[in-house]
C-alpha cells in the first residue's frame, strides 16, 4: 500500500473512530456481557463471539485465581526454553479428545505465523480462498518474500481448485488455505467437495482454520471441520478458545506427531514469542472438563435453537441475510458503506450493539451488519432485533437514496451480494415495500 493510499485509508478509519463505528473505547460491560456501555450509553450486546457464554462460569474464575496464587501472574520464557506445567496437561487433553497431536498457541494467529511457514515449502504451491481471514493473508506475505507462489481463489470455489490440481501435479506439495466457518458471512466451507479433491490428488493439503467452529459444534466441541470427521493425513486444523471455550489463545491439530514437532520446533512464533500464561491455562483445563461432559450438549441446543430463531425471524422479515446455514454468526447484506453506517448509528440509538461490517473486513461495496448471536439472545431480544433492523434499512436507504429504496435494492444491494443471496431472498427483497418505513 502506498504512501497515498495508506493516508486514505487512516483518514477513513480515523472517520469511523470520531463516529464510534471501530476501535470504541467502551465504558464498562455489565450483566455478564449483555450490555456494553459507550458514552454512558447502555446497549445490548450482540458483537461478542463467546456464543456459549462460558467466560463467566464460576469453575473457569476460581481455577484461573488458584493457578495465580500458585504460579503468580506470568511464566516470562518462551516455550524454546520451559513450557508451565498445565501445557502438557491441557495439550495431551486435547490429544486425546481429537484423537490427533494438538499444540497450543498464544492465539491462533500467532499459530499460523508458526505453523504455515514451517510446513510449506520452497516448491510447494498455495491456494488460499478469497474469504480466508486475515490472519493466514498475512502469514503468506512470509511465503511470498521467499518466492513461493500464492494464487488466491474465488471464495469456496472447487472447480478452479480442481483445474489448478490437475494442471500442477509436479508439485511437492499444493496447499490449500481456508476458513471452516467464515469469519464475517458466517458460511461453511465445502468439507464434502474438499475430502474428495484429497483423495483425488495425492500431492493436495488441506490447512483449515476453525476457529469460529470450534466448540459450538461437534462432541465435545471439536467444531466444525472435525466434529464428525476423523483428521485426514493431509489435514491441519487450527482453533481458537477465545469463542467458545471463554479464555484466550489457540490451538494447532496434527495427523501425526513429526508435523507437530516441524512445527513446534521450527516455528517462528513459538521460538520468539511468549506463552499463554498460567490463569489462562488454568481456565482452558476447566473448560475443556466441561466439553467433556455432557453439558457441552445442553450449551450447544440452545444455541442452535437461537440461532433457528434468527434465521426464521430474519427471513420473515425479509432481510438480505447473507447464508442462512446455522452459523452464529450472521451477516445481513447492505452494500452502500453509508447506508450501512447510517444504520448502525441509529440501531445504536435504540441500544443495540452489532458489528459493523465494512472494507476491510469485507470488500468495498459490500458492506453490512455482523451480528454474533449467543446463548444469552433470548427469543424476543432476537424479534425486537430483527424488526429493529428491516425499519431502520428501509428508514435510511429512504433518507440517503430519496424516492429510489426499490432502485437501491435492485441496483446496489442486489448486485453487491448477487453470489451471497438466494433466488427466493432475492425474489423476496423485490417484492418487499422498501419506499416505506414504520419506525418511531
Amino acid at each position: 500500500m502506498g504512501n497515498s493510499n495508506m493516508t486514505d485509508f487512516y483518514n477513513y478509519m480515523d472517520n469511523m473512530v470520531k463516529d464510534d463505528l471501530l476501535h470504541i473505547e467502551l465504558d464498562n460491560i455489565t450483566e455478564q456481557g449483555k450490555y456494553i456501555h459507550i458514552k454512558e450509553k447502555k446497549l445490548r450486546h450482540y458483537g461478542s463471539c463467546s456464543y456459549l457464554c462460558i467466560e463467566h462460569d464460576e469453575r473457569l474464575k476460581k481455577a484461573a485465581i488458584a493457578e495465580i496464587l500458585t504460579s503468580g501472574t506470568q511464566v516470562s520464557a518462551s516455550r524454546a526454553y520451559i513450557s508451565h506445567p498445565l501445557y502438557l496437561e491441557v495439550e495431551q487433553r486435547l490429544s486425546k479428545m481429537y484423537d490427533a497431536h494438538v499444540l497450543l498457541t498464544s492465539t491462533t494467529t500467532l499459530g499460523h505465523f508458526s505453523a504455515i511457514p514451517a510446513l510449506v515449502e520452497a516448491d510447494d504451491l498455495v491456494l488460499i480462498d478469497h474469504q480466508a481471514h486475515a490472519s493466514m493473508q498475512l502469514a503468506t506475505k512470509i511465503l511470498q518474500a521467499s518466492g513461493i507462489s500464492i494464487k488466491h481463489i474465488p471464495h469456496n470455489d472447487i472447480h478452479a481448485i480442481d483445474l489448478i490440481l490437475n494442471e500442477n501435479q509436479h508439485k511437492r506439495k499444493i496447499w490449500y488455505l481456508t476458513d471452516g466457518v467464515f469469519s464475517m458471512y458466517g458460511d461453511l466451507a465445502p468439507l464434502d467437495e474438499l475430502n474428495q479433491l484429497l483423495k483425488k490428488y495425492n500431492n493436495f493439503w488441506l490447512y483449515i482454520d476453525d476457529a469460529h467452529g470450534a466448540g459450538w459444534l461437534g462432541q465435545h466441541g471439536k467444531g466444525y471441520v472435525l466434529g464428525k470427521q476423523v483428521i485426514s493425513e493431509k489435514m491441519i486444523v487450527t482453533i481458537s478458545f477465545a469463542k467458545c471455550f471463554g479464555v484466550t489463545g489457540g490451538g494447532i491439530i496434527f495427523p501425526n506427531e513429526t508435523l507437530y514437532k516441524t512445527v513446534r520446533y521450527c516455528g517462528p512464533t513459538f521460538t520468539f514469542g511468549g506463552p499463554i500464561q498460567p490463569a489462562n491455562l488454568a481456565a482452558l483445563n476447566a473448560s475443556l472438563k466441561i466439553f467433556n461432559s455432557q453439558e457441552q450438549k445442553t450449551l450447544q441446543a440452545q444455541l442452535t435453537k437461537t440461532i433457528d430463531f434468527f434465521n426464521q425471524e430474519a427471513l420473515k422479515r425479509n432481510l438480505p441475510l447473507i447464508d442462512s446455514m446455522n452459523s452464529p454468526i450472521r451477516f445481513i447484506g447492505i452494500g452502500d458503506e453509508s447506508v450501512t453506517t447510517l444504520v448502525i448509528k441509529k440501531l445504536m440509538q435504540e441500544g443495540i450493539y452489532v458489528n459493523l461490517g465494512i472494507f476491510p473486513a469485507v470488500g468495498k461495496g459490500k458492506s453490512g451488519l455482523r451480528i454474533a448471536l449467543n446463548i444469552s439472545h433470548t427469543q424476543q431480544e432476537i424479534t425486537v432485533l430483527c424488526d429493529l433492523i428491516h425499519n431502520i434499512i428501509k428508514q435510511s436507504i429512504k433518507a440517503i437514496y430519496s424516492d429510489n429504496s426499490h432502485t437501491y435494492i435492485e441496483q446496489v444491494l442486489l448486485k453487491s451480494f448477487e453470489n451471497n443471496l438466494s433466488h427466493s431472498i432475492k425474489k423476496k427483497l423485490i417484492n418487499d415495500d422498501w419506499s416505506t418505513t414504520n419506525i418511531t
